[in-house]
């Protein structure tokens, strides 16, 4: 009897974390170069990718790539955050940027320490922020108090 308890609470136990983590990648985002499925090019994507928004996935990083004249969209760019200036100290996400020129990750970021941008295009050409940000929400600020975000 005692061995069936035992089995049963493990058995439950292995259904909980199975469900759980399947509720997790359900909401797990991630754009791909490939990737035709985004839209609102220039749109801040945390209006609705957050909690209880009407976006599928929460965001913690999204945006737009553009090129240097700031008009057109950029495909084929990687945007890279680190936790030192200048590309330096620890890469803490990749995300590459579709068709529509967005990218978006819904991964943990922890941004009460460093996080630095650097942008690089299919090209070859890098272009960093200089300063580290705040927040992964791109474009509440580029593009309505700043520059857009743009490469080469």
């Amino acid at each position: 009897m005692k061995f069936k308890k035992t089995f049963s609470a493990i058995a439950i136990a292995i259904c909980y974390v199975v469900l759980a983590s399947s509720c997790e990648r359900e909401n797990e985002a991630r754009s791909s170069e490939s990737g035709e499925d985004s839209h609102n090019t220039g749109v801040d994507c945390m209006i609705c990718h957050k909690k209880d928004g009407n976006g599928k996935g929460i965001f913690t990083v999204a945006g737009t790539v553009y090129d240097s004249i700031q008009k057109n969209i950029v495909t084929g760019a990687t945007v890279r955050l680190y936790s030192g200036a200048n590309a330096t100290g620890t890469l803490l996400a990749t995300i590459p940027n579709d068709q529509s020129g967005n990218f978006y990750i819904s991964n943990t970021i922890d941004f009460t320490k460093d996080v630095y941008v650097s942008v690089k295009s299919r090209s070859g050409n890098i272009k960093e922020m200089n300063g580290k940000i705040k927040t992964g929400a791109c474009t509440s600020c580029h593009g309505t108090t700043t520059d857009v975000v743009w490469v080469k």
